[in-house]
């Protein structure tokens, strides 16, 4: 479960990533990298791919979204990710360039939203509303009766 504030929290991308890969994303400039997991370093990164997301929906939504749709734990933990492997260090031709790519393909999708673009289905501004919505329209006077323009 994430924590407060969060979307997701260090369990929930250790349930999703291996222990090999998070331990060489975390453990890098220690003595002996491949000894653990650096716990704090997956907190933090969940924490600012959740102020990334807040970031991008604070103009739309109340932040953080509470309760939020289920998607926001993949989506925080694939940003999570992205800035664990950026802060890692990485070459665009490796492997670890497409965790980059997927946690920029979902920030992508928060700009969209963020435009209004992409609706996230809760109540706030970009959200859909359940109550119909009625216009009411009023014509000005007409400045040409029909009358006159019969032979137009």
């Amino acid at each position: 479960m994430a924590n407060e504030n969060q979307y997701a929290d260090a369990d929930a991308v250790k349930a999703r990533y291996s222990a090999e890969f998070l331990k060489r994303v975390t453990n890098f400039t220690g003595v002996d990298p491949g000894t653990a997991i650096i716990d704090p370093k997956i907190t933090a990164a969940t924490k600012d791919a959740s102020d990334l997301m807040d970031g991008l929906l604070q103009g739309r939504y109340d932040v953080p979204v509470d309760p939020f749709p289920d998607h926001f734990i993949g989506d925080c933990i694939k940003i999570a990710v992205k800035l664990l492997v950026e802060r890692k260090g990485y070459e665009e031709e490796s492997s670890d360039a497409n965790y980059v790519t997927a946690g920029n393909e979902v920030l992508k999708k928060y700009e969209k939203i963020a435009e209004g673009k992409i609706s996230l289905g809760i109540p706030g501004e970009g959200g859909s509303s359940t109550t119909p919505v009625k216009i009411k329209t009023e014509a000005p006077p007409k400045v040409f009766p029909c009358a006159k323009l019969d032979k137009y």
